[in-house]
């Protein structure tokens, strides 16, 4: 048994910055949208999904379903449709579905850059 859940880091970097984008401090790496059927909800923690370290941020708007994300410092937090979930760089963590429901679908933005660090 694990004592405490794998962490996994995503590296990629889809991105990189052209000169405005530098000049202004900021940039938009990617975005998206999911739906997810995540089953980790019925897995005892040792086998859980390992963490997730994101190099960005992120925000994730929850357009329907519910979850738990979880994260050292915040510890399980329940989330529905229409809540926001933002994600720090290099803080691991991680979420999953159903509470009430075996699906949920979000969007979402991450981004980077000097200005969002001051």
């Amino acid at each position: 048994m694990l004592k405490q859940p794998l962490e996994w880091k995503e590296l990629r970097a889809s991105h990189v910055p052209n000169y405005t984008e530098n000049k202004l401090g900021i940039w938009i790496d990617r975005f998206g949208s999911n739906s997810n059927k995540n089953y980790d909800k019925l897995l005892d923690e040792d086998k859980r999904t390992p963490y997730r370290i994101l190099g960005l941020y992120e925000i994730s708007y929850v357009i329907k379903g519910d979850g738990v994300f979880y994260s050292p410092a915040t510890g399980k937090l329940p989330f529905s449709k229409g809540a926001c979930i933002i994600q720090f760089p290099d803080v691991p963590h991680y979420y999953y579905s159903g509470i009430n429901d075996d699906e949920w679908e979000r969007c979402s933005i991450a981004f980077n850059g000097p200005f969002i660090d001051q």
